[in-house]
This record gives C-alpha cells, structure tokens and sequence, in this order.
C-alpha cells in the first residue's frame, strides 16, 4: 500500500507551514534551486525534501506524484499530528507506524461509539462485532492504514448526538448545532458525508422543528465549506512556479511487485530516464495512465479535478451505464455488455459535446455521473420521505446507512475502504443483503495479481488482459451477487410487513 506516503509528506508540508495544495510532490522532486527561481514556500519544501533520506524517500514514494493532494484539511490535520509526534530522525517505517497507530485509534473509537448506539437504542450490542472484527476493517485501516476512518469516526459522534437520549435533556439548537458541527468535521475529513445533510434535517425538523433544521443545516452547511474552502481554492488557483518543470512520464507497465526491498528505508534511486515520477507502486493500476493524460492535458496537476473526471476502478453499475451511454472509436473497443444500439449511444455523445462540451470519448462518463447523481438524489429524497414518517433515531440511523451504501455502489470509485462509510451502520439498516458486500469487496485485490501473472495473456478466451479482465470480467461477481442479494432481502422484508397495513415504506435499504 502506497497511499500513507502521500499522507506523511502532506503531514510533513502542514509542519513545515506549506500549504500541502499548492505543489504537487513531482513539482518538489524537480525543483532546483540552482538553475529556476523558486517562491519561498516551494523553497521550503525543498529544503525539507533534502533535509535526510528520510523524507526524500517518502516523496519518491508517493503515488500519483504529478497531481496535488485531494485530501481535505481536516485529514490534513490528522496527518500533521503523526508526523509532529515523531521523533526527531525517525525512519521511514517509524513513521508509518506512528501513523497507524492514529488511525487506529479512530478505529477504536468507532468500536466504542457503535456499542454505545446499540445500547442506548435497544439493539443488541453484539453487532459492533460487525465493525471491529470485520477482516476488511482490519485491513483497510490498521493494515493499511486509509483515512477514512477519521471521517467515519466524526459521522458516527454526530449521529450519536442526534440518537441518543442523554442529550434530549439539552436545548435544541445546541444539540443540532453540535451534531452539525460534527458532520462537518466529518465533510472536513472526507467529502461523502454532504449527502447526510438532507437526511440530519429532516430528522431535526421533525422532533425540534425548524429551528433544529436551521442549526443543523447551517452548521454542516456552513462549517463544512469553510473547512473545505482550502482545498476548492487549490483547484482554481496555483502559485506560479506550480507548473512542474518537465513533464511527467507515467508508465503504463503494470505494477510493480512489492519486495522485502519496498518495506525498507533505502532512498530509491532517481528514474534513469530523468522524469519527475515513477512507475506505479503495488496499489498503482492502469488509472495511472488516465492520470498521465490529466498531467498532459489541460488541468495540468489538478489532483481534485483529475478524480472527479477520470476516476473509476472497481465498479459495476458505473461501468455498465458509462458503456452503454458512451462510444469508442472503434466496436472493436466495446465492451461485451455494451447492448444498447450504436446509434443511441451516438445520440448521447452528440447531446453531451452540445450540453457539456464533453469529447466523444468522455460521453459514457459524464453521462453516467449525471445518471447515477440522480438516481443518488432519489435514493436521499425517498429516505428523508421515511424519515418524515417515522423521526425515531433508529430510523435516521437505517436512513444514513442506506444512502451511503447505495451511494457506494452507484459510485465510479469503489474502493474497498470506502465501504466502511455504510459498513458501521448496517446493524440498523433493515436489508441485510448488504452484508455481502465486506467479504466479496475484498476480490479487489485480485485485480493487481491478475495485473502481475496476466499483463500480456489473454485470460479464458476473452479479449481481456491482467487488469482489464478483472474490470470486465471479475467485477461481476463481486458485484452482481451482492445486487441479488439485496433484492432477495427487500423482497423479504416487504412480504414480512405487508400483512399489516399501516406499516410505513421503508427507503431503499
């Protein structure tokens, strides 16, 4: 795992004083002082990269190097603590093990602040197994170490004020102002929590009427964009040394194996071919090479808008729509379950290069991002309509865990850690069919062994290689058995409560 590296150099740039959004780590490997004029900050980084070994060698060891960082400010400040509580000349894996040793006590907090939910609502405590003993879970964050942990820890403490029933004795504005103010550290840390909004003041409005809708909305609102505005502003702004001195090479050779010698804190020697970068690492895949055309391209080294445009890996429903409401140059491009006319899909593109001024080759995208934005939309407004008619706390808590798993599976980017944003919550959420998804999201993983033994080789008679057999090929079925799985428990759950007749529609759980 790669991505502690780009969070101990950000962590290091807060330090230092250096905005982390202003310079791609490319940019800081490139620099030279002796032969370009330098701006102080970035002069600042560069005296930190050569300061040790120590800390070139996490800089060349951050992923994606020629884009800027896309992790919110209060990650950020996460960061920051792991690399300010390290002793002064601490290796390369010190520092990674002080780093995880943060994220796991997030971790630990969500064990805690599940028992207290499932205690103080009447369910049975044993399901924070669920979470803490989750294989994914241990994976993800106390193996590797993802911070999205830090935000699922600030969801969780918001919810927590607003279910339970210690602070019902407190006036309302303050107890959804807090909870706001808690969403939006949680926005702060990772951005998915915005979708929570609706739902926090629905439930407000119903048990402490506008004025905890207000609170709540103008807390999470407000508190959340102003914790964002650093990193919106990066992306519209850049100091005018950003610009990297040469361009960035991205390989498009599959990932790299890791070896006993990528663990250890021996500098890697510079690309012989003199580029800013390097070859993707162990959790690298043929992404890069869409990154590689952002670097290229017009948005330079824009690391926010290159995920928003370009990021997609691990996805099924994504992938199906972008096929099918997108065109490749040639048929031979399609994949095999892109069914919907050649003229339709034409008919899309057309639409999309009128509308939005999208290429071709960008159509199925952009016109499956809107797709699943909507239907995202619809998901959000039918549980706030269940929240309406039913505002206990178990209800807002069934709610939120419904919107953030179908707003996984509906997403382009489906890492396996972000499955942790819905996973805390599924003791509450009716439809148990979304318990299939922890095991079956670890297939991912299967994708960069297919990339190392099958790079060249076509696999079991289809036209896939390595990595784009897994894309076309192994995400059904980690994806479609979950999907069945879930209809078959909506079913179930709808013929267990039809017998009674005043029994409310559950959302989309």
């Amino acid at each position: 795992e790669v991505d502690a590296y780009r969070y101990l150099w950000d962590g290091a740039a807060v330090v230092s004083g250096v905005d982390p959004y202003a310079y791609a780590p490319a940019r800081v490997l490139a620099a030279d002082p002796a032969r370009e004029p330098l701006s102080e900050p970035l002069r600042r980084l560069v005296r930190l990269r050569d300061r040790g070994p120590v800390l070139r060698t996490i800089l060349q060891r951050v992923h994606f190097a020629h884009l800027r960082t896309i992790y919110p400010p209060v990650s950020q400040a996460v960061f920051a603590l792991s690399v300010w509580a390290a002793p002064r000349g601490a290796s390369v894996r010190t520092r990674l093990l002080l780093l995880k040793a943060v994220i796991v006590l997030f971790d630990l907090g969500c064990v805690a602040l599940l028992w207290r939910l499932l205690d103080g609502l009447g369910v049975h405590p044993g399901w924070t197994v669920l979470w803490a003993w989750s294989p994914l879970v241990l994976k993800e964050f106390a193996g590797s170490s993802h911070h999205d942990v830090i935000a699922v820890f600030f969801v969780v403490c918001a919810l927590c004020v607003s279910c339970a029933e210690r602070f019902d004795r407190w006036n309302a504005v303050a107890r959804w102002t807090l909870a706001g103010t808690l969403l939006a550290l949680g926005i702060g840390a990772k951005v998915f929590p915005v979708v929570l909004i609706p739902l926090f003041a629905v439930a407000a409005w119903r048990r402490s009427g506008w004025r905890g809708t207000v609170a709540v909305t103008n807390a999470a609102g407000f508190v959340g964009a102003a914790l964002l505005l650093p990193m919106w502003a990066a992306s519209a702004w850049r100091p005018v040394d950003a610009q990297p001195a040469m361009e960035l090479v991205v390989s498009d050779a599959p990932p790299v194996p890791p070896s006993r010698a990528a663990a250890d804190d021996a500098v890697r020697p510079a690309p012989s071919d003199g580029a800013a970068g390097r070859a993707p690492g162990p959790a690298e895949d043929d992404a890069s090479r869409v990154a590689g055309r952002v670097a290229r391209g017009s948005w330079q080294d824009d690391g926010l808008w290159a995920f928003l445009r370009f990021w997609e890996i691990n996805d099924w429903a994504f992938r199906v729509l972008a096929e099918n409401l997108g065109t490749h140059a040639s048929p031979e491009e399609d994949a095999w379950y892109a069914v919907l006319p050649k003229s339709w899909r034409n008919r899309v593109a057309e639409r999309m290069a009128a509308w939005w001024a999208v290429p071709p080759g960008r159509s199925g995208f952009v016109a499956a991002r809107i797709v699943t934005a909507a239907l995202t939309g619809v998901i959000v407004l039918m549980c706030c309509c269940r929240l309406y008619r039913d505002p206990r706390a178990v209800t807002l808590l069934a709610a939120c865990g419904a919107t953030l798993a179908w707003f996984w599976f509906l997403s382009p980017t489906q890492n396996p850690w972000y499955w942790s944003w819905a996973l805390i919550l599924l003791p509450f959420v009716p439809n148990r069919g979304w318990l299939s998804v922890a095991p079956l999201a670890l297939l991912y993983y299967l994708r960069f062994w297919l990339a190392y033994h099958f790079a060249g080789q076509p696999l079991w008679g289809t036209p896939y290689r390595g990595a784009e057999f897994f894309d076309h090929v192994v995400v059904w079925f980690e994806h479609v058995p979950v999907l069945a799985a879930v209809a078959l428990s909506a079913i179930a759950n709808r013929r267990r409560t039809s017998g009674s007749a005043s029994a409310p529609r559950e959302c989309p759980s």
